[in-house]
């Protein structure tokens, strides 16, 4: 079908804009943070080892709020011109890249390593990166070259079929097209998931709901696709952001969902994290998990309240602890991009919403409180839980841009919020000097 380009441009981006992930355009300091050189690899794990690499901080990128601008600011592009500007943003390097880096030892004891990646021929190990995830390879280096080559251009391959499916977008990279999904991002995760288990494997694409822009265009086969390959998503993962957090005082116990992991991690009544305790979502939102951006619970009717992000239609989840069967689902009324949630403190069956800009919205009301406090840490605020202390929540942090360990998970900070005061109390702590009395932490 053929479609009036100059009229669905503004239409299209338009109909994005209730989707918008972020309220102003961030710059390339605040994507960028390659502070790191490894050449080596992992040395504790041994040799071989693939290790997937990202210079991007742990904060996934803003697509729709960069193509509004893009839109305004060149009125006249058709929708293929838009879409063009957008991946040219995206193969710029200003927002980061994602590669995969290969370690071995050759004949002589002497460390080798080999670099894949897609959009930039700058893989290799002297490249500077802020998060990555190394696994031991069984694969003998001869092997493991045989196999990167079937894999390699199996991925060239699937990213034509990409491209045609984003209406022939992009430009061609070596065997393949780069392209704004078929990106260096969806390359470094499917190649490295190719080479380890299923338990280590890499999320590498944001929760994305692409089924509104395909309506639009005719390309309703579009709605199948429910992701975004990002590099500030890999950080995420790798960094294990935490996306929602609620505590159930009933059993004692706090339930974390990070970022790249479809389910709820529990903490112990000593706040002891436990990597094998899930907790079992209803059945019928179990699709929605991976969209979950804030969750709260309430203590006096024993719910826990989940708000979705970057669904055409978003919604306030409704739970039971241990109902299984059935979450209730009601529209989510308030149209900002919610990032944490809070119990009202003179009705805690009112969730207070906080949205990206730092701004407290009362979710039944929609009142919009005065408060501004949180505003300074809007880019790094993952998710919020009540304190023991009444009138004080905590609100997680994203990683503070530091990856210390060589191959583990720092920098996760969070604050004190006293809500009636409006005041953070105190600087940003490390994650791991919440105490039991907080019933979280990371071990």
């Amino acid at each position: 079908m053929k479609i009036n380009n100059k009229l669905m441009s503004k239409k299209f981006f338009a109909l994005m804009l209730p989707l918008a992930s972020y309220s102003t355009m961030a710059s390339a300091d605040d994507y960028l943070n390659p502070h790191r050189l490894d050449l080596d690899g992992v040395e504790s794990i041994g040799y071989p080892q693939i290790c997937i690499r990202t210079n991007r901080t742990a904060k996934r990128f803003p697509l729709l709020e960069n193509a509004k601008k893009i839109a305004n600011d060149n009125p006249s592009d058709t929708p293929k011109e838009l879409l063009h500007k957008v991946i040219q943003i995206a193969d710029s390097g200003d927002v980061g890249h994602a590669w995969v880096d290969y370690f071995y030892k050759d004949e002589n004891n002497q460390i080798k390593s080999v670099g894949y990646g897609f959009g930039s021929d700058n893989n290799g190990a002297e490249r500077k990166f802020s998060f990555q995830r190394c696994v031991k390879s069984n694969l003998p280096h001869s092997f493991f070259e045989k196999k990167a080559d079937v894999v390699t251009k199996a991925l060239y391959l699937e990213s034509k079929a990409i491209s045609l499916a984003f209406g022939k977008s992009g430009w061609p990279y070596k065997g393949g097209v780069y392209s704004l999904y078929g990106n260096c991002s969806w390359f470094a995760g499917r190649f490295f998931n190719n080479f380890v288990s299923k338990n280590q494997e890499i999320n590498y694409a944001q929760p994305f709901d692409w089924g509104i822009v395909g309506k639009k265009f005719d390309m309703k086969y579009l709605s199948l696709i429910q992701d975004l390959p990002d590099p500030g998503y890999i950080a995420e993962s790798i960094s294990k952001t935490i996306n929602a957090i609620s505590y159930n005082a009933n059993d004692d116990q706090s339930y974390a969902l990070f970022t790249g992991y479809n389910g709820s991690d529990l903490f112990n009544s000593s706040g002891i994290f436990s990597n094998v305790t899930k907790y079992a979502y209803p059945l019928n939102m179990q699709s929605y998990v991976k969209y979950i951006t804030a969750a709260n619970y309430s203590e006096s009717d024993n719910k826990t309240h989940y708000f979705t992000s970057n669904l055409a239609t978003n919604y306030e989840i409704t739970v039971y602890p241990y109902n299984i069967f059935r979450a209730q689902f009601k529209k989510l009324k308030v149209s900002d991009f919610i990032i944490a949630a809070y119990p009202n403190v003179a009705n805690d069956q009112i969730s207070m919403l906080i949205t990206n800009t730092g701004d407290i919205i009362n979710s039944e009301t929609l009142e919009k409180k005065t408060n501004t406090a949180l505003k300074p840490y809007a880019t790094r605020i993952s998710s919020a839980m009540s304190s023991r202390d009444n009138g004080t929540i905590i609100v997680m942090l994203r990683p503070n841009m530091k990856q210390v360990d060589p191959d583990k998970t720092s920098g996760v900070e969070y604050i004190y919020y006293n809500v009636d005061e409006d005041k953070v109390v105190g600087e940003p702590m490390p994650i791991e000097n919440l105490t039991k009395d907080n019933t979280f932490k990371l071990s």
